[in-house]
């Protein structure tokens, strides 16, 4: 009984003192002139997330923000021996309304901060390659297709029911997207772990022409694939990008990060 006392009292002594050094070590820093330091600025170098944008079953994703790790931050300067918001360390603010969250939306475009678009292709079983920043749609027409096994381009899955939707996504991999031209029932798609994309109008002729009259930050323009198309696409990115924007797959478009 004596020596287990001996045990308890060691062992008080113990978490006591790691209690008070734990505290001691708060204090210091807390006093610390760099941590005043980033405490004072950390709230002018936050950068505030965007959230997202939901209209009925649609959704526009939002953009993360970023926040000061003081700890971090703390550390970095102290072992540089400065302060100096080059030292910041930040932590990522997530966004209200994720996407994942709202997978039973149809999104409908990017978030226009952004700057991007993304142009998806409907191959319709078409056998071609493609640049990677173009997005391939495909649908059971390309189930023999074996240059979309081997692509790196960004896939979705154009599918108007369960037993087709399973069909296609077991012989290729995607991104994890369904393209409707309609809000129809898409709960094979979000069941299954799958977002909706929705685009109404596709573009299948005088693709230059319209696509001047649709783009914008944030569009999500979907083609049929066909010759005058592909005799277009060069001056079709060339347009967009003098617009200030950035054509990206849609997975980069749609990251919330």
């Amino acid at each position: 009984m004596k020596r287990y006392f001996e045990y308890l009292g060691i062992l008080s002594l113990f978490l006591f003192s790691s209690y008070f050094t734990d505290r001691v070590v708060g204090i210091v820093k807390d006093t610390n002139e760099v941590m005043k330091k980033i405490k004072e600025d950390e709230v002018k170098y936050n950068i505030e997330s965007i959230d997202s944008i939901i209209e009925d079953d649609t959704i526009i994703p939002g953009i993360a923000g970023l926040e000061v790790d003081v700890d971090k931050s703390y550390k970095v300067m102290k072992e540089n021996g400065v302060y100096s918001p080059e030292y910041f360390v930040y932590k990522k603010r997530d966004v209200k309304n994720k996407l994942s969250d709202n997978k039973d939306k149809y999104i409908v475009g990017g978030n226009p901060n952004k700057k991007m678009v993304s142009i998806l292709i409907r191959l319709n079983g078409h056998d071609v390659e493609l640049d990677s920043k173009y997005t391939l749609v495909i649908n059971g027409k390309d189930l023999n297709n074996d240059k979309i096994k081997k692509s790196k381009n960004d896939i979705v899955i154009e599918s108007y029911d369960y037993k087709s939707f399973n069909i296609i996504r077991n012989h290729v991999s995607s991104v994890g997207m369904c393209y409707f031209n309609n809000t129809e029932d898409n709960t094979f798609c979000y069941n299954n772990g799958y977002y909706s994309i929705y685009v109404k109008d596709i573009i299948s002729s005088n693709s230059l022409l319209n696509t001047k009259k649709v783009v914008k930050a944030g569009s999500i323009i979907v083609y049929d694939y066909n010759k005058e198309l592909i005799d277009e696409l060069d001056s079709i990115v060339s347009y967009i990008e003098s617009r200030g924007l950035k054509v990206v797959p849609i997975s980069i478009h749609l990251d919330e990060s």
